[in-house]
């Protein structure tokens, strides 16, 4: 077993024949890669060179690209495209989305990335489907399932809990996270099959709001929140609340900082108007 102290958007985990314990260190937070090719590991994989477009030399570019993530993207592998279509010297973005999830990914280029670390401290906005009567090693779908229950609440007592997630709270990381443990990410431990054990830690939620029931076995919530939330801990903690158990499947990013939802550029639109701008030239 291992475990960690309080600090500070899939390979299935084999059993392993022993499990070790070790002290913990202190990690920056962030959601987990899901890929051992994605952040913060291996490099992603190159998009296709378009033949006719000549090699320019890397330009100094300075500002913001509010990118619309699309699911099923690494959070590295956005930021690499972004960094080629302006053929930027330097580029980051401010805050890690899952693969799983899309939206707001605030990304920095040039002198802007010099900012980031104020863009990420703002508070976030989620909007997220929660599934109930599964819950998942993960906390998400791509995990698998390691405890089931046939409770299906209402929404008044679905309401009736919400307060206990509002305001300065302790909430328990999920295992496969980006935390570190004696110098390794939990996820890689989880993956590896040892036992997880984060220490719960302060966050500060300060809206949570039920908007939708599509169906009896789902709830859409909406979040805002402080830095340092797991939108998949409160699926978890929400689920066993209400005497159930519950995992996102689904998870979007709607505002970070400054930065709104009604701003982002999907990527597709983002490389047409930069081949329009260069057409023009």
């Amino acid at each position: 077993m291992r475990t960690a102290a309080s600090t500070e958007e899939k390979d299935r985990p084999a059993a392993a024949p022993e499990q070790t314990v070790r002290p913990a260190q202190s990690a920056r937070d962030g959601e987990r890669p899901r890929y051992k090719s994605a952040d913060p590991g291996g490099r992603p994989p190159r998009e296709p060179q378009d033949p006719t477009r000549p090699r320019l030399p890397k330009r100094d570019i300075d500002g913001w690209v509010l990118l619309d993530k699309p699911v099923g993207m690494t959070s590295t592998q956005a930021v690499a495209v972004v960094k080629r279509l302006f053929n930027a010297k330097k580029a980051g973005h401010a805050g890690t989305l899952d693969p799983l999830a899309s939206g707001c990914l605030p990304i920095a280029l040039g002198e802007a990335t010099k900012t980031v670390p104020y863009v990420m401290d703002g508070q976030k906005t989620y909007r997220f489907t929660v599934q109930f009567g599964t819950e998942m090693d993960t906390d998400d779908a791509e995990g698998r399932v390691v405890a089931t229950s046939d409770v299906r609440p209402s929404d008044a007592q679905i309401l009736e809990v919400l307060a206990r997630f509002t305001g300065p709270i302790m909430q328990v990381p999920p295992a496969y996270s980006a935390l570190k443990i004696a110098g390794e990410r939990a996820y890689d431990l989880a993956r590896e099959g040892e036992t997880v054990v984060l220490e719960p830690r302060p966050v500060v939620i300060h809206r949570l709001d039920l908007v939708e029931r599509p169906d009896a076995d789902h709830a859409v919530l909406e979040a805002e929140c402080g830095k340092g939330t797991y939108v998949r801990s409160i699926a978890r903690d929400l689920g066993r609340a209400v005497g159930s158990c519950g995992h996102v499947t689904a998870l979007r990013r709607a505002a970070v900082g400054p930065f709104l939802e009604e701003d982002l550029v999907p990527l597709d639109e983002l490389r047409t108007r930069l081949d329009t701008s260069e057409a023009a030239l």
